[in-house]
């Protein structure tokens, strides 16, 4: 890949008299922000790495505010960093981006400034940003980066210097679209005073506040405890102690002691009134426990994507309080209360990021099927058609909790994604999203194999290769349907089958095996059952998220894999049928779990004597034993082999796996289940001689 670096040609390193020239036309733009409510935002044309670093030393001589300079690491993965600024406020934010950028850092730590702060995004040349290789992403030609200067430039001014920009506040709010103190207080006002009759009654409720980031709902939590209302041993919790942040602050300010439990021990007890911050980042298992175990329980979450929460976590959540306590009661605010209404920032980056995406008018219903019509769509034509493009978006984000800003930077950056639409005349109502997989060299056939190497996007053929050791299916091709969304007024009407019939279609020639991966659930499960896909995986660790353990489906486009996705099936099945074996009435287990294992059980698959599966059983426990296979993946073969050998010490590993056997059927995996299964593998390994792999 060729990868522009910054230009150094013609162009000297800025030094500190710059950069305080700068400050100081970026000053008078925070006077004006800060007399409206609103936030500033500017941008630095970086032609040097060192210029990153005069800025460094100037902020850092800085005594009188308090900044962040992001992103703080240099990884890829950036949940705990997103995670640590949820719930937190600042005055001033600095944002690297030569190396590189990720939109949800990006969006997260800007809703984190206050009204009059600053935000400075520091980037190469806007106009050849685009180009200029971007380490985060590990790319070159990125069309996110260019839609997304594209929006700073028609947001922002050029200042007298020409590398810095700015948005122009000096253009006031028409008048009906101003928003005073008066008028955001008056929303919370409201609600507080619902909220107090509420808890004050003392009777069992489940209340659900939500809104997008800024709009005070840590604010209104701590209101409520000071209230008066609340009582003296109302629990506080959060997955993070950082999210309750500003709960803290306003506390603190009236020495009014909170009683904060962290969410591990929050799960352990009884509560009269529990208030949960930031609950869209808490597993749903654990949000259902926890309203199990509260009398009145008042959950705080943000509906916005930048942080994997997403608008698809308020329906699912909702779901569940429907079907459980039909009483529940949702509060909303739309008012900001970190900054004013109208805040340009937060126009730039809903825009930009595609975070209040609106799904397009929902076609009449019933659906007529010959009047869908379904296209493979590639990036430069969303490009094209940032409706479009928006639109698409917000299909999936209302269907999958975890669609982050991310996702829109892999729909137009990613060279294995394809984009697939289904529209009614010029409406979309599906879509879905595709990468290509497979085609794997042959020197990376052993480590993929022993799981000594792991590529990147290359989910499905990792997977069955290592479940079933079988190398050569690495060379194929593959496709994999990563998401599919169907607007929620029109679903079970046969859109999402048809939109995968074309898709398949499309791939028969040129694919050896389409495929998925998904958090089983029943419903899931028998829609792709439906679409003619065959279940080869069950995972066993549970999405943080979701708390749904992924399944992975395949269908098979000609002969070249179907030797290995029917060793894959009936190996699955061998081991659920193990799996299975150990549910108890008595035992705590994942009710959802099991009766995914029991849908999987009931399908019927060919039966054939040359599968080769108890052939592949011996390196299956060796492997097993070296740490370089699951527990789920090798449970038939684990029980082949304890029948089987005279282990010195075969009743505590026949213990061991038994109990490992429960805990793999229990909502979740903890320390001891590690302990005890590397307990297990260092007696097998410890009995058997091992070969090298």
């Amino acid at each position: 890949m060729k990868r522009m670096a910054l230009s150094t040609s013609g162009q000297q390193s800025i030094n500190l008299a710059t950069i305080q020239q700068i400050q100081t036309l970026a000053a008078h733009s925070q006077v004006t922000a800060l007399s409206l409510g609103f936030r500033t935002f500017q941008v630095f044309e970086c032609h040097h790495k060192g210029d990153v670093q005069v800025f460094r030393q100037w902020f850092d001589a800085l005594s009188e505010t308090q900044h962040i300079w992001l992103p703080k690491r240099t990884n890829t993965d950036r949940a705990d960093e997103i995670q640590q600024l949820l719930g937190s406020e600042n005055k001033r934010v600095v944002y690297d981006a030569l190396d590189g950028i990720d939109p949800r850092l990006l969006a997260a730590s800007a809703g984190t400034l206050l009204a009059g702060g600053q935000f400075l995004l520091l980037t190469p040349p806007l106009l050849d940003w685009q180009n200029t290789y971007d380490a985060e992403y590990e790319t070159s030609n990125s069309r996110f980066l260019a839609r997304l200067s594209t929006h700073i430039q028609r947001a922002c001014q050029r200042s007298s210097n020409a590398r810095f920009w700015q948005i122009d506040y000096s253009t006031p709010s028409p008048p009906d679209q101003s928003t005073t103190t008066d008028d955001r207080t008056i929303e919370q006002d409201r609600i507080l005073k619902q909220l107090v009759a509420q808890v004050a009654q003392n009777t069992p409720s489940v209340i659900v506040i939500q809104a997008d980031r800024g709009r005070g709902k840590s604010t209104l939590l701590a209101r409520l405890l000071l209230s008066g209302e609340a009582p003296p041993d109302a629990t506080v919790t959060a997955k993070h102690r950082s999210a309750i942040e500003v709960l803290q602050q306003h506390c603190d300010a009236r020495q009014y002691p909170i009683h904060y439990l962290p969410l591990q021990e929050a799960l352990t007890c009884e509560h009269k009134l529990l208030l949960v911050d930031e609950a869209a980042n808490i597993p749903l298992p654990q949000l259902f426990k926890l309203t199990s175990l509260s009398k009145q329980i008042i959950f705080a979450t943000t509906v916005e994507g930048y942080e994997g929460a997403g608008r698809g976590f308020a329906t699912r959540f909702a779901k569940h309080l429907d079907e459980n306590y039909p009483d529940w009661q949702l509060y909303t605010l739309d008012q900001p209360m970190r900054w004013a209404a109208h805040d340009k920032l937060e126009a730039l980056m809903n825009r930009a990021l595609l975070l209040k995406s609106e799904l397009p008018k929902t076609p009449p219903s019933p659906i007529s099927l010959d009047q869908v019509h379904c296209e493979k769509l590639n990036a430069e034509q969303l490009l094209a058609n940032d409706d479009l493009l928006e639109q698409a978006f917000a299909i999936l984000t209302s269907a999958h909790y975890q669609t982050t800003a991310m996702d829109l930077r892999h729909m137009l950056d990613s060279p294995a994604m394809e984009i697939w639409v289904a529209s009614m005349g010029q409406i979309p109502c599906a879509a879905a999203l595709v990468s290509r997989e497979g085609g794997i060299e042959e020197t990376l056939y052993d480590d993929i194999t022993h799981k000594r190497r792991r590529l990147k996007n290359q989910l499905l053929v990792q997977l069955l290769t290592q479940f079933t050791l079988s190398k050569k299916i690495l060379s194929l091709q593959y496709q994999r349907i990563v998401r599919i969304a169907v607007i929620p007024q029109i679903q079970n009407q046969g859109v999402g089958s048809a939109l995968i019939k074309a898709i398949t279609t499309d791939n028969a020639e040129s694919v050896d095996v389409m495929g998925t991966s998904f958090g089983a659930d029943e419903a899931s499960l028998a829609f792709w059952l439906k679409q003619g896909f065959s279940p080869v995986h069950l995972g066993y660790k549970r999405n943080p998220r979701s708390g749904l353990a992924s399944v992975a489906m395949l269908l098979s486009c000609n002969e070249a894999a179907k030797p290995a996705l029917l060793a894959a099936q009936l190996l699955l099945q061998l081991n659920l049928n193990v799996l299975r074996s150990a549910v108890d009435e008595r035992s705590a287990r994942d009710h959802n779990y099991v009766r995914v294992v029991d849908k999987l059980l009931s399908q019927q698959i060919q039966k054939r004597e040359d599968s080769g599966i108890i052939d592949i059983f011996t390196p299956q426990v060796e492997l097993y034993a070296r740490g370089s296979r699951n527990f789920i993946d090798s449970l038939a073969a684990l029980q082949w082999y304890l029948q089987k050998e005279s282990l010195p010490q075969k009743s505590e590993a026949q213990a061991l796996f038994d109990a490992l056997l429960l805990d793999t059927l229990s909502p979740a995996v903890d320390k001891s289940s590690r302990q005890k299964n590397r307990q297990l593998a260092n007696l097998i390994k410890k009995g058997c001689s091992l070969h090298e792999p």
